[in-house]
């Protein structure tokens, strides 16, 4: 990559599509794990990002609220 602006752009830009891939590596692997720990049930469990390191596991709608 030349030594110019544009070689800066593509240095940053390749950084940062490493960090997203392993990011979503990471992601779906949280993912494919959950729903093997939840497996058995019908319902659906999503997985979200809160923040820059935090994650929801949505499993309210499991909980049985008549007990």
């Amino acid at each position: 990559i030349p030594d110019t602006v544009g070689g800066e752009y593509l240095i940053k830009l390749r950084e940062k599509a490493v960090a997203d891939r392993e990011r979503q590596t990471k992601a779906k692997a949280l993912s494919v794990q959950v729903h093997r720990l939840f497996s058995p049930l019908e319902e659906e469990v999503s997985c979200k990002r809160v923040n820059t390191d935090g994650m929801l596991i949505d499993i309210a709608h499991l909980i049985d609220s008549k007990s």
